[in-house]
């Protein structure tokens, strides 16, 4: 779970650096810089990668909420184990 913390600190800690080197290339390509094609395309590139990377994380988010859901279900549902005295 600590790994998974930290997966998520460093996402949003890249989230605003990312948004800003998008927004600089694509100052570069509205003033005209030769190569704005070039930069047009790693832009893409970097966008496409970020939103890649953010779809896994909600699906790793939506898996580790599930395999939660599942051992809570798991626990509270066996016979064999000991309930807590409020718990049918």
């Amino acid at each position: 779970m600590k790994k998974h913390q930290a997966l998520l600190a460093e996402l949003a800690g890249h989230e605003n650096r990312i948004d800003t080197v998008c927004d600089q290339g694509q100052a570069m390509i509205d003033d005209g810089h030769f190569a704005g094609d070039d930069i047009q395309q790693k832009i893409q590139g970097l966008k496409d990668r970020w939103n890649n990377l953010k779809v896994c994380k909600r699906e790793t988010d939506r898996y580790t909420w599930n395999c939660c859901w599942y051992i809570s279900q798991s626990v509270y549902s066996s016979p064999s184990l000991i309930r807590p005295p409020h718990l049918p």
